[in-house]
């Protein structure tokens, strides 16, 4: 495994680098609220080291969280969302109080949850027809396979739309919810312009919140013209 040291001040020459690839140790579970991650690195050669500072936030370069430790070269990072990427850097300390130049950042990705297929997904159905991918067993104008992939019950006939719209400042925002963990399914947001032709959205800006995807589209209201905007899925290949 690689390791690096960096420069630091005339205090502290050189301070401990975190690796290239984090060990990450244990999470939690998907239905708890967060995660802890472990983290190891190199010890520092400097005689005069006190300690180590793992500095970590959620945005590059931007740290408002800190967890110190003495006398080793590992720490747990505790109470991680799952849904957040964290990015993490490390900074050694003398017993004068001068601070190192912090090692490179390493990014902690999102705790992606254990895949759902759309067998297990559907076992609940009774077989034959109604647990075909393109049934409507409740009734609510949904099919089967568009109730997987937004995450919805094939036996409860729900009325909330699949994409929500709202006005906002003389604009229209959309947005669609799929979670995280449906496999083997594509979910595309499509738009037109008169119900005929339907373009696949471009340019929808994406975040991850309750373990889900959302996808937010913004576009400007002008004089009378007419949009639409519907949810198409379908099966992935699998190579």
């Amino acid at each position: 495994m690689r390791k690096s040291t960096y420069p630091a001040t005339e205090f502290v020459r050189r301070c401990a680098a975190l690796p290239a690839v984090l060990f990450f140790l244990s999470f939690t579970n998907l239905t708890e609220a967060s995660r802890s991650v472990v983290l190891e690195w190199d010890l520092s050669p400097e005689s005069d080291i006190a300690g180590y500072r793992l500095q970590y936030g959620t945005a590059p370069g931007v740290y408002d969280r800190s967890v110190e430790v003495r006398g080793i070269t590992s720490a747990s990072l505790p109470d991680l969302a799952d849904d957040r990427e964290y990015y993490v850097a490390v900074v050694a300390f003398n017993s004068s109080g001068a601070v190192s130049e912090p090692s490179n950042e390493v990014l902690i990705p999102i705790a992606l949850p254990l895949s759902v297929t759309y067998e297990d997904w559907s076992a609940v159905l009774p077989a034959g027809s109604a647990s075909m991918a393109t049934a409507d067993p409740d009734g609510d104008g949904l099919t089967n396979l568009m109730e997987f992939a937004t995450g919805r019950s094939p036996l409860v006939a729900e009325t909330s739309p699949v994409v929500e719209l709202k006005i906002i400042d003389s604009g229209l925002r959309v947005r669609l919810a799929v979670p995280l963990d449906r496999a083997n399914v594509q979910t595309t947001l499509q738009e037109s312009a008169d119900l005929v032709t339907w373009t696949t959205v471009t340019d929808a800006e994406e975040t991850l919140a309750d373990a889900q995807r959302v996808h937010t589209v913004r576009r400007e209201l002008t004089g009378d013209a007419s949009r639409f905007f519907r949810v198409a899925t379908s099966f992935q290949q699998t190579p």
